[in-house]
């Protein structure tokens, strides 16, 4: 039996179908975290790059989560760890993504058990397109969505 495999990113292409952009960080669905709203996962990701305030603010309130994604790159990451740290950072936003967003949470678990794969064509550790990919971006949602089967 050949298993079934969803690709997801920020909007659709060939492979990616409009129905499964939702699964993207850049999709626009809000998250409270610790008291703060940000537009994106996104936007919180890369927030949490830094520990100075001013930055996190200037990076949550950008336009758009391309523009989110390319503050943070522009500037220079805090002394800390931030490989450590960053995939606790993205379960704690997609957490908050499809647990504050029925709608969304319903369209995961819908997913059953089919692969999920974002379909980045650049980025070896979040993505899963590239030969030699990690893919943890879809590992983590698949993880996600069988937390949620598991919660009441």
């Amino acid at each position: 039996m050949e298993e079934s495999i969803i690709y997801f990113y920020g909007k659709p292409t060939q492979r990616v179908k409009q129905e499964d952009v939702y699964l993207g960080n850049f999709y626009h669905s809000p998250i409270l975290i610790n008291g703060v709203t940000y537009s994106t996962v996104e936007h919180f990701y890369q927030s949490q790059k830094f520990d100075d305030p001013e930055i996190q603010e200037r990076i949550r309130n950008a336009q758009t989560p391309k523009i989110a994604s390319r503050l943070a790159h522009e500037l220079t990451n805090d002394s800390r760890e931030w490989s450590h740290l960053k995939e606790s950072v993205m379960r704690t936003g997609i957490f908050a993504k499809f647990t504050q967003h029925q709608d969304l949470k319903e369209k995961l678990l819908a997913t059953g058990t089919a692969k999920l794969v974002e379909d980045s064509h650049k980025d070896l550790y979040w993505g899963g397109s590239l030969e030699g990919s990690q893919n943890r971006m879809g590992i983590l949602l698949m993880d996600l969505r069988n937390q949620l089967k598991n919660m009441p």
